[in-house]
């Protein structure tokens, strides 16, 4: 059963109790909506989390939530970084008492802070350098944001230099392109995609 809190959050977040038929009259939201609630009651009265993700340890200052392509998200601010966690991969979450506990930056709006691609979204701090074969480049270049520092070549392949959080998201997207997609660096990373390819 929901807290009064955690019920006045959902209705916030865009959901809604079931009708006594016991069908729903609002958009099922996707997550544990005790966990959703008290993220959203953190965001709004500012106080600082901490949880597990996955297995690590983690505290920031939850600034939004963002619902994208059928997951929740919580964006805050992780020291100087803002990161984005899945909320699904949030255990253990703990809200701080102390209300006002830091400040909201101005203008701010979570889905600015929401990684433009999936491989951007995680806990990993790597650079990847990915050469694209000529045949697929234009297909390359719509998917890969903004943030990806693209050279094109002569031959009219490209090789994308691009900050990598989620690594499996990476490696699961450039799997697409079959063998027109080879991921020079770093060598770790290459050896992985290399695995998953065998």
């Amino acid at each position: 059963n929901l807290s009064g809190e955690s019920t006045a959050a959902i209705f916030k977040l865009g959901g809604a109790p079931a009708a006594a038929s016991g069908d729903p009259l609002g958009a099922d939201l996707g997550a544990d909506a005790a966990l959703l609630g008290a993220l959203f009651g953190a965001i709004v009265d500012r106080r600082k989390i901490t949880f597990l993700y996955r297995t690590e340890p983690r505290s920031a200052a939850p600034l939004g939530l963002v619902h994208r392509m059928g997951h929740w998200y919580v964006v805050g601010k992780v020291g100087s970084d803002t990161r984005t966690f899945r909320v699904d991969r949030i255990s253990e979450l703990i809200v701080g008492e102390i209300r006002d506990s830091f400040e909201r930056p101005s203008g701010f709006r979570a889905a600015d802070g929401f990684p433009e691609a999936p491989w951007e979204a995680g806990t990993e701090d790597l650079e990847a350098v990915v050469r694209f074969d000529a045949s697929v480049a234009w297909w390359a270049r719509r998917q890969l944001g903004s943030r990806a520092e693209v050279t094109e070549h002569r031959d009219g392949s490209l090789t994308a230099r691009m900050q990598v959080a989620s690594p499996e998201a990476l490696i699961g997207w450039l799997i697409g392109f079959d063998d027109a997609a080879v991921l020079e660096k770093p060598a770790a990373l290459r050896k992985r995609f290399v695995a998953h390819l065998g």
